[in-house]
Order: C-alpha cells, then sequence, then structure tokens
C-alpha cells in the first residue's frame, strides 16, 4: 500500500513539474520577463533557477525540513519571493494581454494606473498576511 502511494505522489509530482514547465516554456514567459527587465543575456540562468527552485521546493514539501529560521528571516526571504512572483505575474499579464483586455471590458480608462497599483499593494498585503500570520512558523 505504501509502495502504492509512493508511486502515486511521484506521478502526480512529475505531472505537475511536466504542466508547469510547459506552461513557462509555451507562454514564453521567461523570455518576456529578461525582455522586461533588461537582462536578455541572463535567460539561461533565470531558466536554471526555476528549474533547481522547482526541484528544491518539491523535495522540501516531499521531505519536510524543519531549518529552525524565526520569522525575522523570513520578511527578507518572502520579499524577495513576492517581488519574483509579482515579475512573473507582470510578464504572464503582458504575455496574454490581460491589462489591455481588463480595461476594455470594465471601462477604467484613466483609472488604469491606480487599478494596477491596488493589485499590486493587495498582493503584498495579502502575501505579508500569510507568511507572517497563517504560517505556522517556529518563533
Amino acid at each position: 500500500m505504501k509502495v502504492l502511494m509512493v508511486l502515486m505522489a511521484l506521478s502526480i509530482g512529475i505531472i505537475e513539474g511536466t504542466g508547469l514547465a510547459a506552461f513557462i516554456t509555451l507562454l514564453d514567459i521567461i523570455p518576456r520577463l529578461a525582455q522586461l527587465t533588461k537582462t536578455n543575456d541572463k535567460v539561461g540562468i533565470y531558466e536554471k533557477t526555476i528549474g533547481i527552485s522547482i526541484g528544491v521546493v518539491i523535495l522540501a514539501r516531499a521531505i519536510y525540513i524543519d531549518l529552525g529560521l524565526g520569522r525575522l528571516i523570513l520578511i527578507p526571504i518572502s520579499f524577495v519571493l513576492g517581488i519574483f512572483i509579482g515579475l512573473l505575474a507582470s510578464a504572464l499579464a503582458e504575455t496574454l494581454d490581460v491589462i489591455p483586455v481588463m480595461e476594455s471590458k470594465l471601462k477604467l480608462g484613466k483609472y488604469l494606473v491606480v487599478t494596477v497599483i491596488a493589485l499590486a499593494i493587495g498582493k503584498v498585503a495579502g502575501s505579508f498576511f500569510y507568511w507572517l500570520i497563517l504560517m505556522d512558523v517556529p518563533k
């Protein structure tokens, strides 16, 4: 029974990882992110970093490892992760032309900048709430 559960978990992990890699590859998110940040020469580093990060996260979630880090060390780590996720989300939005579609459907006009800033502030506030309050981190 345990062998079956391990095989199922491994299969699900492979499927999810493949889906994520296909999603990032097909939408050209990494090259678009590099283009937005004007770092086209570092695309290879971005791809390797994301691949290694996905592997590390999968292992860390499969084998719960408690590093004994307190909340104070998680604040800068969360901040950097939030910046990366924000850049990735903006590259995805640019790729899918979400902002122009949202603007035309909701008739935002001159309030578009305020809307994007509000979305960013909401994402940051939600991340801080999750990492500082909801996460069960050793103190």
